[in-house]
């Protein structure tokens, strides 16, 4: 965490309130750099998918599927949960019913996590990136 050193009281409540005014900006900042390296693992995991199936027709839909998932890829509002999902496909399925059922598996398709295992390994890196880029901001705020 960084630290924060002052002397004297004005300085003191004159940081703070520098702090307090561009505070939500930059954590909304942060967490977007944040969101944004995990939504790049959770792209790259897209390509693991396996769309092969008993025939033709099926690995086509499968292909279109996972074409939806990458053009259906996006970083939500805060609010709204970070990383996932939007829009539907050309065969009008929702891209988030597709990335559930590519994820968790069906009675007829396998298993293929490809989202728990990007959040999973991007994680650690989404986290440090969130914390630097907040303790840059403190850094300049508090010396400028």
């Amino acid at each position: 965490m960084p630290r924060i050193q002052l002397k004297g009281l004005d300085d003191t409540v004159f940081v703070l309130n520098r702090l307090t005014d561009k505070s939500e900006g930059v954590i909304k900042r942060a967490i977007y750099d944040g969101a944004g390296i995990l939504a790049d693992a959770v792209r790259a995991n897209i390509d693991t998918i396996k769309t092969g199936g008993p025939s033709d027709w099926e690995r086509r839909r499968r292909e279109t599927q996972k074409a939806g998932l990458r053009a259906g890829l996006t970083t939500f509002d805060i609010k709204e949960g970070g990383v996932g999902f939007d829009g539907y496909n050309e065969l009008g399925q929702a891209n988030r019913m597709i990335a559930r059922v590519f994820n968790s598996g069906t009675s007829f398709s396998s298993r293929q996590p490809f989202f728990e295992r990007a959040i999973r390994s991007a994680r650690y890196a989404a986290r440090q990136k969130v914390l630097s880029e907040i303790e840059d901001e403190i850094d300049k705020l508090t010396k400028g």
